[in-house]
């Protein structure tokens, strides 16, 4: 197995979505290379500090209001023949956690974590379900949320906007955001994913990567489930 398809394996094995000859294959490459092992590890801290924040219940109804609100950044009209592509799946292939203050956009998370989430990693056209979870510590009327893709990324069925943005209400606590995202080339980039309200703003950064699935097949023939 090559680093590329071991780091590609690294979320899968934690999910334990992988068949028994492939989690070997792993096992042999992490104890034969010190970087992909150090990326595993990496993967675990940020699961476990995920875990043991205090994060309150998610709250109902953000997703529909951000599906209502939903307009290109050049067009103010809703895309509401859009919102049932938006619903999540049962299965999310990746969660992006952003936690902001109140005044100053203080992060409860590490530095690490807050603004350099590790990379997300996608097939060419596979889609790929990405949660966004915004933790806030009290309810606010008016936010406005932006996202700028890289190009060659992008929501599916939205590939030619490489920036959508909402207006929105947040509740107290948890609002999630299930974006079903797809990479239409090989490549990598950055999302930015902004949020402003209360007169102050923050963004972060989070690293998308692609490559095509017929190079990962000629690696290992191994399946990917994202």
């Amino acid at each position: 197995m090559k680093c590329l398809t071991a780091q590609r394996q690294i979320e899968d094995y934690l999910d334990q979505l992988l068949d028994r000859a492939t989690i070997e294959l792993l096992l042999e490459h992490f104890a034969n290379c010190q970087a992909c092992t150090q990326l595993y590890e990496q993967e675990q801290e940020l699961r476990q500090a995920l875990r043991n924040l205090p994060f309150e219940q998610p709250q109902a109804g953000f997703q529909q209001r951000i599906l209502n609100g939903l307009h290109p950044g050049s067009d103010s009209s809703p895309l509401l023949s859009y919102a049932a592509g938006f619903i999540s799946a049962a299965i999310i292939g990746v969660a992006i956690w952003i936690s902001v203050g109140m005044n100053n956009f203080d992060s409860n998370l590490p530095n690490r974590f807050a603004a350099d989430v590790a990379a997300v990693h996608f097939d060419v056209n596979r889609p790929r379900q990405v949660r966004l979870v915004f933790n806030v510590p009290e309810e606010v009327q008016t936010a406005s949320l932006k996202m700028v893709f890289p190009t060659g990324f992008g929501v599916e069925g939205l590939e030619s906007e490489r920036i959508l943005e909402w207006d929105t209400a947040l509740s107290k606590g948890e609002n999630h955001l299930v974006l079903p995202m797809v990479a239409r080339q090989i490549g990598e980039g950055e999302l930015v994913a902004t949020i402003t309200y209360g007169g102050a703003q923050k963004s972060f950064r989070v690293n998308l990567k692609s490559n095509s699935d017929s190079d990962m097949s000629q690696i290992d023939g191994a399946s990917l489930t994202g």
